[in-house]
Order: C-alpha cells, then sequence, then structure tokens
C-alpha cells in the first residue's frame, strides 16, 4: 500500500463522495509507482456499494482522468482483474496552494541566506511537515468517524483497544467501523464484545451468533468464569458512557 496514495486519494475535489470512496479504496491497493489491480467485487466490499456501482464509478473517474484502467488476463486465456494506473502526478486539488505559507512552524530555524532576510524551506523539513500535519488530521477524521456512533469516552477506548492490536485505525477504516456498528442492535454491546473477543471490527452478525451462542456481554447473558466477568468489567469500564444511538438504531 503506498501512503502517498492514499492521500492522493483523500484531496481529491470536485468527485461525488462515492467516487472518492471508490478512489480511496482503490489507492488502498496502489504501490509505490501508483498501480494496482484489486477486483470489483473486492473494491465493492471495502466500499460498501454494489458491483454495480463501483463500476459505474470507475468508469467516471476514468473519464475525469484520475485513473487508467487496462483489461489483463491469466495465461490461460480468462480474464482477470483490470490493471489500474493513478495518475497521482496530476494534482485535480482546486483552489490548493501547491506551497506551503511561510511561517514559523515551517521555517528551517538556521540562519538567513546573506542579504535575504528569509529563511528557505528545507525540502525535507516541509515534507515532514506536510507528514506531520497530515497524521494529525488524520486522527482528527478517525474520532470524527467514531464519534458520529458513539460518545468521546468509547471513541478513545475503540483507538486504544486498535493500537493495542497494533493494527491502527485509518479514516477510511474508522468510517467503514462505524457504518458496521450503526448497523447493530446495540453498540454498546457490540463495542465490549469486540475488545473481549480481539476484534479488529465488528459486524451485526457476529454479535447476533455471540449472543445466541450464549456469549452475549451487554445484554445477552453473564459469560461463565471469572476471569471472563473480570474481562467483561474491564470492557465495560473502558467502553463507559452512554451509545449516541439506543437499541434497535
Amino acid at each position: 500500500m503506498s501512503w502517498q496514495a492514499t492521500v492522493w486519494a483523500l484531496e481529491a475535489k470536485e468527485v461525488t463522495p462515492t467516487q472518492k470512496l471508490v478512489l480511496i479504496c482503490l489507492a488502498n491497493y496502489a504501490d509505490g509507482k501508483g498501480v494496482a489491480f484489486p477486483g470489483q467485487k473486492r473494491l465493492a466490499e471495502d466500499c460498501g456499494v454494489s458491483d454495480r456501482a463501483v463500476r459505474s464509478n470507475l468508469a467516471k473517474l476514468e473519464e475525469l482522468g484520475y485513473l487508467t484502467r487496462r483489461h489483463r488476463y491469466r495465461s490461460d486465456g480468462p480474464r482477470t482483474s483490470d490493471e489500474y494506473q493513478l495518475h497521482m502526478e496530476v494534482d485535480y486539488r482546486k483552489n490548493v496552494p501547491h506551497e506551503l505559507p511561510e511561517d514559523n512552524d515551517t521555517k528551517t530555524g538556521g540562519l538567513p541566506e546573506a542579504g535575504s532576510g528569509h529563511i528557505n524551506l528545507s525540502e525535507d523539513l516541509t515534507r515532514k511537515n506536510l507528514c506531520t500535519a497530515r497524521a494529525k488530521e488524520g486522527a482528527k477524521t478517525v474520532r470524527a468517524e467514531l464519534e458520529g456512533v458513539m460518545s468521546p469516552e468509547q471513541a478513545s477506548a475503540v483507538i486504544e483497544h486498535r493500537n493495542a492490536l497494533k493494527v491502527k485505525l485509518t479514516p477510511l477504516a474508522a468510517r467503514l467501523l462505524a457504518k458496521s456498528l450503526a448497523a447493530c442492535d446495540d453498540v454498546q454491546e457490540a463495542l465490549e464484545m469486540m475488545v473481549l473477543k480481539g476484534w479488529r471490527t465488528v459486524k451485526k452478525d457476529w454479535v447476533e451468533r455471540e449472543r445466541s451462542n450464549g456469549n452475549g456481554t451487554y445484554q445477552g447473558g453473564s459469560r461463565k468464569g471469572a476471569s471472563n466477568s473480570n474481562r467483561r468489567e474491564a470492557a465495560q469500564a473502558a467502553l463507559r458512557g452512554h451509545s449516541r444511538f439506543g437499541p434497535g438504531a
């Protein structure tokens, strides 16, 4: 995965929300040269849309110049997934300055050039500042996506849980997780199960299966054993606060 491709896709302007989502998901599979070849069914699953929606939005993105598609075929003849070339060399952002404003955060901190009175921007420092700014913006986006379906305390617990698993949440992953949680009957119960079971994410059918097996944590009955009881209490404490979505939301 190329983080440059993902950042480029996130900054795309004058596209519809679905087109941007497809572009971001596609960028997640791109290499350093912006080449990717995920199947359309995989993209549809990642985006949470239909195969038809993926096809139509890919066609529109190609029409807009964001990518070029090339058909691929197996050695024995059948067609396989298309190859996508993302045109990352083209900046499609509108009304976005191509250079950082000169301020105290982006100056090198070194001595000014003779007779200039200004300090030149270091290329390495500029890149570092860009990465830092994007990382901070990404963290804000992750929290905003989560807090759309849960309390700030619960969002903090989820972020800590993912960090403990060494699988940090990206803005896209946070959006997909929030969408999955919103589909659950009880967000609090789903979050507790995610922590207790060590899941990276959670699905409505996973929660229903655990509940039917007598492994519910919030409403689905008690878990056997002192250790499980302690774990349940720890999860409930970590996820304290009320969900913004009540049962049946």
